[in-house]
């Protein structure tokens, strides 16, 4: 990926605010915090190459991360339904990026349209709370399906909201807490197992 692709954390955080005042799914005031970003991803293994999706892009702070630390195999499909942080992102010219404005609802046929084999990971940072109660479940169930054996869903949040349902669908689930993120985020982790 090339530097320059990547946006300053500065026009980052004011193309965020922008988008958060216009547009009531964006989830919070500010994008997720850097330390935060490194430490959610340090979950995931990029020692080989690896199909991860990403749920509500934003200014891409996880996007960038996630792309400076994958192979030059690997490939990643972000979902961003507001049109201009989508935009920001279709702008960057790492051919591994894959940027769709549809729902993430939609995630097995994106990725059927785009020849992606089964996510071996899943990063959500999308509102949760903001989202129908059954649209909810059919993400949660979406993802699931999605991914493949042994692929792992991270949901990180501003709330708790989702740990029934992602249980339910998963059948385990490990947590963690990053206090120091404004607003304090909640990280749910679930591996498909069957």
């Amino acid at each position: 990926m090339d530097k320059s692709d990547k946006p300053s954390t500065f026009n980052n955080t004011v193309a965020y605010v922008k988008s958060f005042i216009k547009d009531k799914n964006v989830a919070s005031v500010t994008p997720t915090a850097a330390n935060v970003v490194r430490q959610i991803c340090d979950r995931i293994d990029f020692s080989k190459d690896i199909t991860v999706v990403e749920y509500g892009a934003g200014t891409g702070v996880f996007t960038f991360e996630i792309l400076a630390r994958m192979t030059p195999g690997s490939r990643l499909l972000t979902f961003e339904t507001n049109h201009e942080l989508a935009a920001r992102l279709m702008n960057t010219s790492d051919s591994r990026l894959i940027v769709t404005e549809e729902s993430a609802e939609l995630v097995g046929k994106i990725m059927r349209e785009n020849d992606l084999s089964d996510a071996d990971y899943v990063l959500s940072g999308i509102p949760f709370s903001f989202l129908d109660p059954i649209l909810r479940v059919n993400l949660v169930k979406n993802t699931y399906q999605c991914l493949a054996v042994g692929g792992e869903f991270l949901a990180y949040q501003a709330s708790w909201l989702m740990k029934d349902t992602i249980t339910e669908v998963f059948g385990n689930m490990e947590t963690d807490s990053y206090l120091m993120n404004l607003p304090p985020m909640f990280l749910m982790q679930a591996k498909k197992v069957g």
